[in-house]
């Protein structure tokens, strides 16, 4: 089963190892029971977002070690590019597509987000779009 984790869910991952969106991650990468999807768009947004002053003060570790966990990430991930062209579907957030679109393009089932733009939708065709915490207490 394919899922997209929104690059606030990394984010905040890092921040909090302890959170539900560290949990989140775990369940995605070190159990194995979900393919990671990632895009280059989302990878570029992730990668942005962990540098910035504000963020980066908070993550523990070094420069290296974000760079060498981004890495991991790209190793680890299904690679998935849209091959269609797509009508906006986040009217608020257009930039917030990109997750949609990967889901989509991929066949994912799930995608896991903090952002209420995307959060709001609840779903989107067969995509369940959910927080870390719903994610995480997922019986399947």
């Amino acid at each position: 089963m394919r899922v997209v984790l929104d690059a606030n869910v990394f984010a905040s991952a890092l921040m909090n190892p302890k959170g539900s969106p560290a949990q989140a991650v775990r369940l995605v990468i070190a159990q194995g029971l979900y393919d990671l999807v990632m895009t280059d768009d989302i990878f570029n947004e992730l990668e942005r977002i962990l540098f910035y002053p504000k963020i980066r003060k908070r993550i523990r570790g070094t420069d290296e070690d974000i760079q060498f966990w981004l890495e991991a990430l790209l190793i680890i991930a299904h690679h998935c590019e849209p091959r269609f062209e797509h009508e906006t579907i986040v009217k608020e957030d257009p930039d917030d597509d990109k997750y949609l679109i990967a889901a989509l393009e991929s066949h994912a089932s799930y995608l896991v987000s903090g952002d209420q733009h995307l959060l709001g939708l609840k779903h989107y065709k067969q995509i369940k779009i959910v927080t870390p915490k719903s994610f995480v207490d997922l019986k399947i």
